[in-house]
C-alpha cells in the first residue's frame, strides 16, 4: 500500500509490479471437502488532495495485477507509463463444494470470478507503453480526459467467470407392498461468462503504433472518443456459454398391473435425458454521450 496526500512518484529503472495477493482455506468434514480463494492484500496506490499527482514510471516493464490506483482530488493528474510492455491482468477467487451424504446421493459445484485491476482519478489519466498495452478486466475512468498510448499493440480485452454443478441422486420407495420405484437424477451445468475492460472519462483517446483490438469492452466519453492505429483496428466480441444436462429415470419393478384385472411380476423403466448448449457473444460498445468518435486505423477497420 502506498498513500500519499498531495504528491507519489514512484519510478524504477526496470519493472514496477503490483500484485493484489490470494488466500485458500479448506476444510473437510467426513467425506466433504470445502475450499474457499480470497483477495487476501490489495495492491494499492492513493494520493488524496485537490489537484495531487499520481505518478508511476518503469523504465522496462509495467505489471498490475488486480491493483487499484486512486487520485481522488478533484483536477488531479495520474500518469502511469512504461519503457516497454504495461499489462494490467487479474486475480482469480474460487469457491468449491464436494458433497457427499452416500454412494447415492452427491454434491459437486464450484464458482470462480476474475478481478481486474481499476485505475480512477479525479482529473486526468494517462497510460503510456513503449511496447504494448494490454488491460484484461480492467475499469479506467477519468473525471477529465482518458488516454492510453503504445508504441505497438493496445488490447482491451475480458476475463472468464464460471459456475458448474453436478447434482447427482438416486431415490429408492415402495409403491405397494410388492414393488418399488427407484428415481434416479443427474444435473449437469457449466456457465461461463465474461468480465470485459471499461473505459470511461470525459473524453476517451486511445492510440496504437501498430494494432488496437478491442473485444467484450466498453469504451465511453462525455465528449470526444477517439480509437487510433497505425495498421489494424478491430472492435470484436468474447465467447460466453451455457451447457446443460438434465437426466431422470424411474423403475418400477414387483408387482404390477397388466390391464384390466391382471397382475404381473417384471420391470418397468422410463428414462428421460434433456440437453441444452447456448453459446452468445459479449460485444464491445464504442460510445459517447455529447460528443464525436472517431475510428482510424492506418490498415484495416473492423
Amino acid at each position: 500500500l502506498l498513500q500519499a496526500t498531495d504528491s507519489l512518484l514512484a519510478m524504477a529503472g526496470r519493472d514496477i509490479s503490483l500484485t493484489t495477493t490470494t488466500r485458500t482455506a479448506q476444510r473437510d468434514a467426513g467425506q466433504n471437502h470445502f475450499e474457499r480463494t480470497s483477495i487476501d492484500s490489495v495492491a494499492g496506490v492513493y494520493v488524496q488532495n485537490d489537484q495531487g499527482r499520481l505518478v508511476l514510471q518503469a523504465g522496462r516493464d509495467m505489471n498490475l495485477t488486480a491493483a487499484t490506483v486512486v487520485n481522488q482530488g478533484k483536477d488531479s493528474l495520474t500518469q502511469l507509463s512504461a519503457g516497454r510492455d504495461m499489462t494490467l491482468s487479474t486475480v482469480t477467487t474460487s469457491a468449491q463444494d464436494n458433497i457427499t451424504w452416500d454412494k447415492n446421493n452427491r454434491l459437486s459445484q464450484g464458482v470462480t470470478q476474475s478481478t481486474g485491476s481499476t485505475l480512477a482519478g479525479n482529473g486526468d489519466v494517462t497510460l503510456t507503453a513503449g511496447r504494448d498495452m494490454t488491460s484484461q478486466a480492467a475499469s479506467l475512468s477519468a473525471q477529465k480526459g482518458l488516454a492510453l498510448m503504445a508504441g505497438h499493440d493496445v488490447t482491451l480485452t475480458g476475463a472468464q467467470n464460471t459456475s458448474s454443478l453436478d447434482e447427482y441422486h438416486k431415490v429408492t420407495g415402495s409403491s405397494g407392498m410388492l414393488s418399488k420405484t427407484t428415481t434416479t437424477t443427474h444435473d449437469v451445468t457449466d456457465r461461463r461468462t465474461m468480465t470485459g475492460s471499461e473505459l470511461n472519462g470525459d473524453t476517451v483517446s486511445i492510440s496504437a503504433g501498430h494494432n488496437l483490438n478491442a473485444t467484450g469492452s466498453s469504451v465511453a466519453g462525455d465528449n470526444r472518443v477517439s480509437l487510433a492505429a497505425g495498421n489494424n483496428l478491430n472492435i470484436g466480441t468474447l465467447t460466453e456459454s451455457n451447457r446443460e444436462t438434465h437426466l431422470k429415470q424411474e423403475k418400477k419393478s414387483g408387482l404390477m398391473s397388466s390391464g384390466g384385472v391382471g397382475f404381473s411380476m417384471g420391470s418397468q423403466s422410463l428414462k428421460v435425458t434433456d440437453t441444452a448448449t447456448d453459446t452468445t457473444q459479449k460485444g464491445s460498445t464504442v460510445g459517447s454521450v455529447h460528443g464525436d468518435v472517431s475510428l482510424q486505423a492506418g490498415n484495416r477497420l473492423t
